[in-house]
């Protein structure tokens, strides 16, 4: 079937077309991956048909150029973008590794398998934490419509935020300490003494003021990096509330507070598989675990940056009063 009218929001021409469609062999996931970003023009959604035509004609004119960019970034770019999120602290890490195992044959001391684990570990934290990788592969979305609804959701979804404050003194106190050899000194220290902590969570009303999303599916696997502005319309009550709660709890000497504003179901990181089955078994959080605790993660990182694309989305929120 075809559909010739322009709408003028993209999310409505996805739950059009959001059937169980089937041109020959190919199947509506694939048929979304086909249309992609010309799916919009500046006009709004452009029509089926002239899609179609348009798409067929660019195949036919350069029908390689069309496989090896669905193939990924490639090598050579999928390096240096590993080499530039990693900051080079994979490598220094890995470096004391196998400079503490080699120290520890050669000189046979066991003293230098302290170095060894302590550099072990931090590589662990750092590649399991540190990295966007780990959230990503664990965030993957499958076919157009996922990646629409995601959006959408987004879209709908008004800002929270989350306060904090402590309270403390300082108090001098004197201890008695004795030594191994039976000697006693008195040791006098600073200590810190928290006598308050308070928290307050809530919602903001808010306008979404986001740009388009146009769904780049020039790679059949993206990665997509999105983030959420917020800022406050004129009268809005935000600030004014967030001062008056902190000076409601500063009930001592020293005081740390601070807010947070953000969209819970906002993911700064996601994989996006425009074409459900596309996806190698090795692309999953077992396979990524696996090459840290082998220590080839900086090659599996290499090597998945190669096989993907990259796009980047901001969301914008315009948050007035408290909720």
């Amino acid at each position: 079937h075809t559909h010739t009218q322009t709408h003028t929001h993209t999310h409505t021409y996805f739950k059009f077309i959001n059937c169980r469609v089937y041109l020959g062999n190919i199947n509506i996931h694939e048929f979304m991956f086909v249309l992609g970003e010309d799916q919009i023009s500046n006009d709004g959604i452009k029509p089926v048909e002239r899609i179609l035509a348009d798409k067929v004609v660019e195949i036919l004119h350069d029908p390689e150029a069309q496989e090896s960019k669905a193939k990924g970034q490639g090598c050579g770019d999928g390096c240096k973008q590993t080499i530039r999120e990693d900051s080079g602290c994979t490598i220094v890490l890995q470096v004391i590794i196998v400079v503490g195992i080699l120290l520890t044959i050669i000189l046979q001391n066991l003293a230098f398998l302290a170095m060894v684990g302590a550099g072990y570990l931090l590589y662990l934290i750092y590649v399991s934490c540190c990295l966007k990788t780990h959230s990503m592969l664990g965030n993957t979305m499958e076919g157009m419509e996922a990646v629409v609804k995601y959006i959408e959701r987004v879209h709908a979804a008004d800002p929270s935020f989350r306060w904090h404050i402590e309270c403390w003194h300082y108090e001098t106190k004197t201890r008695l300490k004795t030594s191994s050899k039976g000697l006693s000194r008195t040791k006098t220290e600073r200590v810190k003494v928290v006598t308050h902590r308070a928290s307050k969570t809530g919602a903001l009303h808010s306008i979404d003021q986001s740009e388009k999303f146009i769904p780049d599916t020039s790679y059949t696997l993206t990665q997509l990096k999105s983030k959420v502005d917020i800022t406050f319309a004129p009268g809005s009550n935000y600030r004014s509330s967030y001062s008056a709660w902190v000076s409601a709890n500063k009930r001592d000497t020293h005081q740390s507070y601070g807010r947070t504003e953000f969209v819970s179901c906002h993911q700064k990181h996601a994989l996006i598989e425009w074409v459900p089955g596309t996806k190698s078994c090795w692309m999953g959080d077992c396979c990524y675990f696996l090459s840290n605790v082998f220590l080839v993660s900086l090659v599996y990182r290499c090597v998945l940056n190669s096989k993907c694309g990259r796009a980047q989305y901001n969301f914008h929120k315009v948050a007035s009063n408290i909720k």
